[in-house]
């Protein structure tokens, strides 16, 4: 009959039965090799079988075509005008040949023997427990469960408790992620009008004195430089810079020079990176060696005496 493309669109049903004493309407997907049962008692009419087709319609919506063998519930007048009216069509395999609906036989086959495995539990647990099973089953045909082929999605079984999906991997990564951030920023809480050290893209210094004017969002903010332009800096780009205190403001008064050279030299130069790594010394004039001036390196030769091989001589005899 070929391949079914489109989910739902052909369906194949069958009767298990009589089996642990009820008859029971097997009804399965041809595209995903979903199976649906349900228990008809010692009834297999049509009537029965119209109801539980409908039960099965209300769940996934109206096939585009039912296949069935030549038994009296699917070649009556009700089944048929049942097919008609919903749109149906009813496809009947050819008489005495059961291998034409062969995907039905095989799902008969295939529930007799899970519910037998199942010993605990009443017979309706005991199916509801083996279709749970099969649905999230990878089938041989299609590599995957007929639930997600079906559902578009992988039915939540308890395998997925300790198997952690997609959203809690995302959640506790970036939560490992903020732990770790925490656990290392510094709180930086900057406000209008304080002092600071914007970052240098330009010519010049590194890091300039600047003023926050205001904030333009949770971390960037407009500041505003010692020639009065004003530019936007992320806070990453800002270090806080503590104002004068009154004695140097009054020794900068009092015109000493030292301390104004000190003071110019605090406004140009970056603070120390506390994640700056030190640079290894450097050796001193007075740290070399003796008799060596700097910028000469000395040099160590060998005082072992090289000797002359031994050698055959055959041409002299």
């Amino acid at each position: 009959m070929g391949v079914a493309k489109k989910p739902w669109s052909r369906v194949h049903v069958d009767y298990a039965g009589p089996f642990l004493g009820s008859m029971f309407l097997v009804i399965v997907h041809a595209h995903s090799k979903w199976i649906e049962v349900y228990n008809t008692g010692q009834a297999s009419t049509s009537l029965v079988t119209v109801c539980k087709l409908r039960q099965a319609f209300v769940q996934h919506g109206l096939p585009d075509a039912v296949v069935s063998d030549n038994e009296p519930c699917f070649t009556s007048r009700v089944f048929s005008e049942s097919m008609r009216q919903n749109g149906i069509q009813h496809i009947k395999v050819a008489p005495y040949h059961p291998a034409s609906n062969g995907l039905a036989e095989r799902a008969v086959q295939t529930f007799k023997a899970g519910v037998k495995k199942m010993i605990v539990g009443t017979l309706e647990d005991r199916i509801s427990r083996f279709l749970f099973a099969y649905q999230t089953t990878p089938h041989i045909i299609t590599g995957v469960s007929p639930g997600e082929l079906l559902m578009v999605r992988n039915l939540k079984t308890r395998l997925d408790l300790v198997r952690p999906g997609l959203e809690e991997r995302v959640i506790d990564s970036q939560a490992r992620q903020e732990e770790g951030h925490d656990r290392t920023a510094r709180d930086r809480v900057l406000q209008a009008g304080d002092t600071i050290y914007a970052r240098n893209h330009s010519k010049g210094a590194t890091w300039i004195p600047a003023k926050i004017v205001d904030a333009t969002g949770p971390l960037s903010f407009r500041c505003q430089l010692a020639d009065q332009r004003i530019v936007r800096k992320h806070q990453d780009q800002i270090r806080r810079r503590e104002p004068p205190t009154a004695v140097q403001k009054q020794e900068a008064k009092a015109g000493n020079p030292d301390q104004g050279t000190r003071s110019e030299k605090e406004d140009v130069e970056a603070p120390p990176d506390p994640n700056k790594r030190p640079q290894p010394e450097t050796i001193q004039p007075d740290d070399q060696p003796t008799g060596t001036t700097a910028g000469e390196v000395q040099l160590r030769r060998s005082n072992r005496v090289i000797r002359p091989p031994d050698r055959l001589d055959l041409c002299s005899k």
